[in-house]
């Protein structure tokens, strides 16, 4: 990014903070950047109370969750950069997005109707998944409003957007606190019953308590960040499934090249199928042998 040039008059830091906000082609990247920090920080602060005081886990297992997140994190974050060279940004937080708040919803939706054998399983599964998901969308949100601004206002333009982000998140973290309050006495569950001359059973299918309304309420701001990318401009639109192809295929690039072990590359190599179908033919020429050998050499 250029230096930004020396302005002909001073302006005040607030004209230089709002001009953004007055640019109407730059202005879907700030209400996108704001949603996006409100509907993830409304219960992304309260994640370890639910898994320790709800959930019943030891720190130990809460520390592995975040673990497991971070080196999701970590393992694909290059794969989305790749990914956004060859494709976009938008294209990548389509994907993104709905993959990280579905996790989001789908984490109380694991001890339904109450903790069982699968659920930390599952609990390991989400977290690796939102922290995939957590990589391109850090990657992609960055890289969108460097994009997008003008030429040589980079540097208060990325301000703006950490400015409107922060704020967002600061306002979901007090809003998050002070509705973990409100809903700690309230709860809400969805029942099947199936009735039989027999006897009757009932079968939660839904089951909100305390914290488990903040992921309910943060994946609904999460449809409105949806909404709010789609009306974000950055050249061609691209499908969420190319995106797809696209990773994987540079996740399996990725392997092909770490796959430096020789025992690997000659698992890879070795003709398996020649060896199995050598097998068949001298199976197939026993008979013969045995037949010719008892001609030469009779009992």
């Amino acid at each position: 990014e250029p230096r930004m040039p020396e302005p002909a008059v001073r302006m005040p830091l607030w004209s230089i903070v709002s001009e953004p906000w007055r640019d109407t082609a730059f202005r879907p990247v700030l209400v996108f950047m704001a949603s996006w920090n409100l509907a993830a920080n409304i219960a992304a602060p309260f994640l370890s109370v639910f898994l320790l005081k709800q959930l019943g886990y030891p720190l130990g297992t809460v520390t592995t969750l975040w673990i497991t997140s971070q080196l999701a994190n970590a393992l694909t974050v290059y794969l989305w950069g790749r990914v956004s060279d060859k494709l976009s940004n938008k294209a990548i937080l389509a994907v993104g997005l709905p993959i990280y708040f579905t996790c989001l919803l789908a984490l109380p939706l694991t001890a339904i109707p109450a903790p069982h054998a699968l659920t930390l399983p599952l609990l390991y599964a989400l977290h690796a998944l939102m922290g995939m998901a957590g990589g391109g969308i850090g990657l992609a949100t960055g890289n969108m409003g460097l994009k997008l601004a003008p030429q040589g206002r980079g540097t208060s333009y990325l301000a703006t957007v950490s400015l409107s982000g922060a704020m967002a998140a600061g306002i979901a973290s007090i809003l998050g606190g002070t509705l973990a309050d409100w809903v700690s006495s309230r709860g809400m569950a969805i029942v099947v019953r199936w009735t039989s001359s027999e006897a009757s059973r009932d079968v939660t299918v839904l089951q909100f308590q305390h914290w488990s309304f903040l992921f309910a309420i943060g994946f609904a701001l999460g449809l409105y960040a949806l909404h709010a990318l789609s009306r974000i401009t950055e050249g061609e639109e691209i499908s969420e499934r190319r995106v797809i192809q696209q990773f994987m295929l540079e996740a399996a690039r990725t392997f092909e090249h770490l796959s430096s072990i020789d025992g690997l590359r000659l698992a890879g190599m070795f003709p398996f199928g020649r060896l199995a179908g050598r097998r068949r033919r001298l199976r197939r020429a026993a008979p013969a042998t045995v037949a010719v050998e008892g001609a030469d050499h009779p009992a």
